[in-house]
């Protein structure tokens, strides 16, 4: 997983990808390497497909996209790149060019319903699951040296907050008791993104309440993944940062709906009880905030949650479309 430090901008891969409710993978399984001894990025897999997703947080768009790659790794023993390779998977898996690979957009809705690693066999490049053409990476002497581009948008047309990507291996392996290591460079990662894109947050309770109070909050999920924490772990003599995927959530925000004297002295101070102005009532089987008379305010999200529950500064526009208030006989 690759998470820009300052752009707002998340690339996850996985071997098996599951996702959340809104499309974000959530089964990380370390396909992107890093060689720090001159800074470069390699994704790999193994004979399976190989899928990433690039994403924007709520409230942005994705117009425009070029991925640079490069088919120039040597992973074999005595190659340059053998210790972020074969050498660091100790005979698990063994580095060899056998097909064309090739890496492109997927479309949202393939990917979704065959997940199955074991399910997914074709390297053709002509599949109904591509968005346009992928880059097909050839092994001989030209096709390794070049710098393959993939790219598509304006710069100005959403093309969505979350895409998805495949890389193909050596799908021949399949089904033969071993697998075989494959791999490329990235080169470079180019992404135009535009803010202000609309999306609803609801306000309704989610349950009826007997506790009157000033304030109440209803949270949204931002598409901005919170990996849990990072700590040293040891495996097989070696030390690592890594964080436990099972620990993986989506950062949440919270809008409030709340009365004037929610507010003193320039931050909260909310308070319950049988005096206060905002209830919540069941009406035509719909739950619903009941609102005395007086002032109120909507605001939006100033702040994002981690897991550790650090606050986490964001702002969000807040554009109040419709507040609809039921009429009773009361």
């Amino acid at each position: 997983m690759f998470i820009h430090n300052q752009a707002p901008l998340t690339y996850t891969t996985t071997d098996n990808p599951k996702f959340s409710a809104d499309g974000m993978m959530r089964n990380h399984t370390g396909n992107i390497r890093f060689y720090e001894k001159d800074n470069r990025m390699v994704h790999i897999t193994g004979v399976y497909n190989s899928y990433a997703a690039l994403a924007v947080p709520k409230g942005f768009c994705i117009t425009k996209y070029t991925i640079k790659i490069k088919n120039n790794l040597q992973g074999s023993y005595g190659g340059a790149d053998y210790d972020i390779l074969d050498g660091a998977f100790d005979g698990h898996l063994k580095w060899a060019r056998n097909l064309p690979w090739y890496f492109g957009e997927i479309k949202e809705d393939y990917i979704k319903s065959n997940n199955n690693p074991n399910s997914i066999q074709t390297h053709d490049e002509s599949a109904t699951k591509w968005v346009g053409s992928p880059v097909r990476l050839t092994h001989d002497a030209s096709g390794q040296s070049k710098t393959y581009t993939l790219t598509r948008g304006d710069g100005t047309t959403s093309l969505g907050s979350v895409l998805y990507f495949t890389f193909i291996g050596n799908h021949n392996y399949i089904g033969k008791g071993y697998n075989v290591l494959t791999g490329f460079e990235y080169e470079s990662i180019e992404v135009e993104y535009a803010p202000d894109v609309e999306f609803t947050v609801s306000m309704t309770p989610s349950n009826v309440s007997e506790t009157n109070t000033n304030l109440v909050e209803n949270g949204f999920e931002t598409q901005k993944i919170d990996v849990g924490e990072i700590k040293k772990v040891t495996k097989a003599g070696k030390t690592f940062l890594a964080y436990v995927p099972e620990n993986i959530k989506q950062m949440e925000a919270k809008v409030k709906l709340f009365h004037e004297s929610a507010v003193e002295n320039g931050t909260w101070k909310k308070k319950d009880g049988t005096n206060e102005k905002i209830s919540v009532v069941q009406n035509d089987g719909k739950v619903w905030n009941a609102l005395k008379s007086g002032i109120y305010y909507i605001e939006g999200p100033t702040k994002v949650e981690n897991n550790y529950k650090d606050d986490l500064q964001r702002s969000f526009l807040l554009v109040i479309v419709s507040l609809v208030l039921p009429l009773t006989s009361h």
